[in-house]
């Protein structure tokens, strides 16, 4: 049996899982007066008050913003 082989039978005692986060941020550089398909600008899909969050459209139940085409 070979070396790899050998390791390859012995069991870790931890198993690694990778885990990726994704996060929707706001984007000051980009065109503030595009509109979403729900009818709003970019900019109210961000909260002003709290460091631009995406909090989603505060018009209407659009959470995120897609540019309407």
């Amino acid at each position: 049996m070979s070396k790899r082989e050998i390791e390859e039978k012995i069991e870790q005692p931890y198993i690694f899982v990778e885990i990726v986060v994704k996060e929707r941020k706001w984007n000051p550089k980009y065109d503030q007066d595009k509109i979403c398909r729900c009818g709003h600008t970019y900019d109210r899909h961000f909260d002003s008050y709290e460091d631009m969050y995406p909090v989603g459209c505060k018009y209407c139940e659009c959470h995120v913003f897609m540019v309407k085409k």
